[in-house]
């Protein structure tokens, strides 16, 4: 147990570290809140930085069973095949494997909430009051991304400007229709009924475990990354899973990743950090505080990673920024007193 190399520094030294002593500091550090958006880059900015995909990507694991695991919608499931192969055959389609599932979990794009469209492009008084409905122009040419795709609006008025967000959304829908989107948004994405699913979804967890992730699957079909539909709906998603600690749900999905981000961008990763400890899992839990340290360089965590490392920057987390300290310290009370006991019991 705990045999990894903690960034250098050997788990057992935790025994011995200010974390898991008996004395537990609660003076007084001032938790940080998230900086006003004003003062911090975008989220998309931050996102698809490599050394950010790098860390969300080995948080979010790769378990084969889970990434190919047929989903139940009524299809026909064909029988397996068995082959001889050799070693060298084996470790070729094992690459193969590895690269299929990397490319399923390749996570949705996490971003702002896309801006109103202000742009007035004509403001013609000559044809005010032609018709009394907006006019939509829109290039399709075929080829042409989504997002990139021309669309304008003359208004009733005169004014000719630019489509916004939602508009953009129907009319591509309309012209080059995504399977499975449709024009209206599904009253499932009300947040009244989106509370009933996720209470059902909870309930539910044992006999459905992927009820969280078709979810979230239905949430990328429906929506672009931006819409504020898809933003508020993921993130309550992951807000339920949090308040909830059910992060299993999601491991080895290509929603991990994204509810991470989510979980430290605002400063709310103590509990999957907690998560991280029962499970013995020291190499994500480095790796988490990465992440913090990168989304809040004005933390006491963020400044100490330049010095310390391991449970010394640990220690710093929990005495400065974190939420829920004691409760961080209290896992770590209990890992030692397990250490001590299976050191004792080993012994001759």
């Amino acid at each position: 147990m705990w045999r990894s190399l903690f960034n250098g520094i050997r788990v057992s030294q935790w025994r011995g570290s200010h974390i898991a002593s008996n004395r537990w500091s609660s003076h007084s550090a001032v938790h940080p809140e998230p900086p006003p958006p004003s003062s911090r880059p975008t989220k998309a900015s931050l996102f698809f930085a490599q050394e950010v995909q790098k860390e969300l990507t080995f948080l979010t694991g790769l378990d084969f069973e889970r990434v190919f695991r047929k989903a139940k919608a009524g299809q026909a499931i064909t029988a397996p095949q068995y082959r001889f192969v050799t070693d060298a055959e084996l470790a070729k389609m094992y690459e193969e494997a590895k690269q299929k599932a990397h490319a399923r979990l390749q996570m949705p794009p996490v971003m702002d909430e896309r801006l109103p469209s202000n742009r007035l492009l004509e403001h013609d008084v000559g044809i005010a009051g032609y018709s009394a409905a907006r006019i939509v122009f829109t290039d399709i040419t075929f080829g042409v991304h989504d997002r990139e795709r021309l669309v304008v609006v003359r208004e009733p008025d005169g004014r000719l400007r630019e489509a916004e967000g939602e508009e953009r959304d129907r009319v591509n829908q309309i012209y080059f229709p995504k399977e499975g989107r449709k024009l209206a948004s599904p009253v499932l994405f009300e947040p009244e009924n989106l509370e009933t699913v996720l209470r059902i979804t909870l309930e539910e967890i044992t006999s459905q475990p992927e009820g969280y992730t078709r979810l979230l699957d239905h949430n990328c079909l429906q929506f672009e990354p931006d819409h504020p539909t898809f933003i508020q709906t993921a993130e309550t998603v992951y807000d339920h899973i949090n308040a909830h600690a059910q992060y299993d749900a999601l491991h080895s999905t290509r929603h991990f990743g994204p509810m991470v981000f989510h979980l430290v961008w605002n400063c709310r990763c103590d509990d999957l950090l907690v998560h991280f400890l029962e499970k013995d899992k020291v190499e994500e839990v480095e790796s988490l505080l990465n992440l913090y340290s990168r989304f809040h360089p004005e933390s006491a965590t963020a400044s100490a990673s330049t010095e310390l490392s391991g449970p010394d920057r640990l220690r710093v987390f929990i005495e400065k920024d974190a939420k829920k300290g004691p409760k961080i310290h209290s896992v770590l009370e209990k890992m030692s007193e397990k250490m001590k006991q299976n050191n004792t019991e080993s012994s001759p």
